[in-house]
């Protein structure tokens, strides 16, 4: 067989083998975010309960966290990590008119169904996992929901609030809560699938809260601005195909087998016999 034709054929299954589809798979993730806050029309996203008189008032919320279905190919799926982040904040106003104590509380001994809570609400997509607390009186936590502050004789009235600088003398500490919960699903467990889709998944939540206030005089006010929000965090791990950069190889071997040819057809050197 003659060179040319020869590196000619080479150039064809060069051709051929570098048309071929050649992919890897790799592990890659996608995580999403979502918060919802339990008064969303609300620039500040706060319940606000004020009482001036000795009494209880209760609010609930409602929030739902939307996130996005895994759109690809169902089998490429390894698993879905799936966390709720909890925020549970309290802004206290106590605000004593005459000499007296007043006392404002988060947390009603007296109704402890009505303590303050973040549970997941109905039609929650998920059976096997349903994240939710409730800060009880008997709760550890349950003695730092309460405020109180003391006008002694001959001072004026004046306002506490944890909304004034820190600085401020007459601020007062909010309080903060912040719990977290996650779980891990694969393929065969029974809420995989609802995951797989091309539409969204919403996870609704209701917050609860409870504000009592108390003052020794009768004459006072006080209030608990409170903030309760759900986070939930999705990520999917799968696998994707990607395709291999046989472009560069291909042109490499083409290159290289062009110039072998102009080599072969070029005429040796010499002086032409008569």
């Amino acid at each position: 067989m003659r060179p040319g034709i020869r590196v000619l054929g080479l150039i064809g299954a060069a051709l051929v083998i570098c048309s071929l589809p050649v992919t890897h798979a790799d592990v890659v993730t996608q995580t999403q975010t979502s918060t919802a806050f339990t008064d969303p029309a609300n620039s500040t996203n706060h319940l606000l309960q004020t009482n001036w008189n000795t009494t209880t008032t209760t609010f609930t919320g409602l929030m739902t966290p939307a996130v996005n279905q895994f759109n690809g190919t169902p089998a490429d799926l390894l698993s879905v990590d799936v966390k709720v982040d909890y925020s549970l904040k309290n802004l206290y106003t106590l605000q004593p008119v005459t000499p007296s104590t007043v006392t404002v509380s988060a947390v009603d001994p007296n109704q402890p169904d009505l303590s303050p809570s973040i549970k997941v609400g109905s039609n929650w997509p998920l059976a096997s996992f349903q994240p939710g607390f409730q800060i009880a009186p008997n709760n550890p936590l349950a003695p730092g929901l309460s405020r109180t502050v003391t006008l002694a004789p001959g001072q004026s009235p004046a306002t506490f609030s944890s909304s004034l600088p820190a600085s401020d003398p007459n601020f007062i500490p909010p309080f903060n809560f912040a719990p977290s919960f996650n779980t891990s699903l694969k393929p065969g467990d029974p809420d995989f699938a609802k995951f797989l889709g091309s539409s969204q998944i919403l996870f609704p939540f209701t917050a609860q809260g409870v504000s009592t206030f108390n003052s020794t005089s009768g004459n006072g006010g006080g209030g608990v601005d409170t903030l309760a929000g759900a986070t939930v965090t999705i990520t999917y791990t799968y696998n994707t195909s990607v395709p291999e950069p046989t472009s560069v190889i291909l042109l490499g071997v083409g290159g290289a087998a062009l110039w072998f040819l102009a080599r072969v057809r070029r005429p040796s050197g010499g002086p032409v016999g008569g």
